[in-house]
């Protein structure tokens, strides 16, 4: 088993030192026979800037792998789903308990959420360095 995530994508602009490359996300239930009669089945069209040497030789319009450790998947589901669900619980049930008023717990779970997202805005620059694709 591959240690690795794979998508094929199609070079769309090019750098000095990157290269953006649009790739096509299906879902999972995409690939059923009765996909096209069903509300689930779902495409995403993503760009993906992935960091080049100098020296390459890739053109516009070329097909590519790219391809990223599953790690990378993990620490990306981890801030974007685990840690803030984490946050908003523990503040909606510590709030609940200190203070017994509801509507007060679910409001400050809210800006709990919100706080940490714009955490994150900020240190979007830290991030991506800790999430690398690269192209095979």
């Amino acid at each position: 088993m591959s240690n690795k995530i794979k998508h094929a994508g199609i070079i769309e602009t090019i750098g000095d030192e990157f290269v953006r490359v649009r790739i096509l996300q299906n879902s999972a239930c995409n690939e059923c026979k009765v996909a096209s009669h069903c509300n689930a089945s779902d495409t995403k069209e993503k760009m993906i800037d992935i960091q080049v040497c100098k020296e390459h030789n890739y053109k516009l319009g070329d097909e590519v792998v790219i391809s990223a450790k599953k790690s990378v998947a993990f620490k990306a589901d981890f801030l974007a789903y685990i840690l803030p669900l984490t946050i908003m619980l523990i503040s909606l049930f510590t709030i609940k308990i200190l203070t017994a008023n509801e509507p007060l717990a679910a409001l400050s779970s809210l800006c709990s959420l919100a706080v940490y997202y714009i955490v994150l805005f900020l240190t979007k620059k830290k991030i991506q360095r800790g999430i690398h694709f690269e192209i095979e």
